[in-house]
């Protein structure tokens, strides 16, 4: 039995997937196996996944198209190993991935979930850090993440091509709801972070492709099914913080909403948030009108060009 599962789940990334899958095969750690899971691509991404002559790699190819959360299900389901790991099918581990999971398993068993730091990959080959305020890990540190949760009340400090999960995490958390189809990771998140403990390596692992085509999930939230925060609620009792990461989600989908035009869900979102869970930036942009948080929106495009990345995170 290989140490650790990889998933991979695939729809349309034929430009993408032989790097993806090339990436896995150069760790420094071997004992793997690879599961792809072809959610009915439409280009030639199954073709090229399935030219790899490989006894690692696994393809299992659904009947109909599912979307991304069913896709890793299958996977999950497939998996014989005792830890589980996820690689977007356009995103790429550095050499070192596997081995640094490897190390956090070892050094932090009482852990359920590992993750690694990340850098974001823009079509224009700019690359950027993810910024991390409230992660006390500096250089190559590792660590527990004690509050998962206030930890990511920014950009994510984790992406899903740089965490592992004990098998065991599915079984008491559940799997990935498959009625969502818009910031799927978020729903999973809320519920496995309030379960287990969070083993931390603060090493770029993982490179995240930003904007690349064909996403299973698009980025029009448009007609699109989101978490339902409301029902994460009652986490407050044991965990107060979770308040506040649930209100900023709400506030990133607010804005999302106020920016495809759900007028009607743009403002039953924003009537959902404690303006004192926010930032001073975010109260502001939530009360901005459209034509106005589009103007912010192209600046902030137009200095991210020239390698400047601003946030309301602080």
């Amino acid at each position: 039995m290989a140490f650790i599962s990889v998933i991979i789940p695939l729809y349309n990334k034929e430009n993408y997937i032989a790097q993806t899958i090339r990436s896995i095969l150069d760790q420094d750690d071997k004992d793997y196996e690879i599961i792809i899971v072809d959610d009915c691509s439409t280009d030639k991404s199954f073709s090229i996944a399935s030219s790899y002559q490989n006894e690692a790699i696994r393809l299992i190819r659904h009947t109909e198209n599912k979307g991304l959360s069913a896709a890793r299900n299958t996977g999950i389901r497939a998996s014989g190993s005792a830890y589980v790991t996820f690689l977007d099918a356009d995103d790429v581990w550095k050499p070192f991935f596997l081995s640094e999971i490897r190390s956090l398993i070892a050094s932090f068993p009482e852990a359920g979930i590992y993750g690694t730091n990340y850098e974001e990959v823009y079509q224009n080959g700019l690359k950027l850090p993810i910024r991390k305020t409230t992660v006390a890990l500096s250089g190559n540190q590792t660590g527990i993440i004690r509050d998962f949760y206030s930890a990511n009340i920014q950009q994510p400090i984790y992406c899903y091509s740089s965490v592992a999960f004990k098998k065991i995490v599915f079984d008491v958390a559940g799997f990935f709801d498959e009625t969502i189809n818009f910031g799927e990771d978020i729903d999973f998140n809320i519920r496995a972070n309030f379960s287990y403990t969070l083993a931390y390596s603060n090493r770029i692992g993982a490179s995240y492709t930003v904007f690349s085509e064909n996403q299973i999930t698009t980025s029009s939230i448009a007609n699109k099914t989101i978490t339902d925060f409301d029902k994460y609620e009652h986490y407050k009792q044991t965990r107060p913080e979770v308040k506040k990461y649930l209100d900023f989600k709400r506030y990133t989908v607010a804005m999302q909403y106020k920016m495809a035009g759900e007028k009607e869900k743009y403002a039953s979102m924003k009537s959902s948030i404690s303006p004192g869970s926010l930032t001073f930036k975010q109260r502001i942009l939530l009360q901005l009108p459209v034509f106005l948080t589009r103007m912010v929106k192209q600046f902030k495009q137009f200095l991210l060009r020239r390698g400047i990345k601003v946030t309301s995170y602080n």
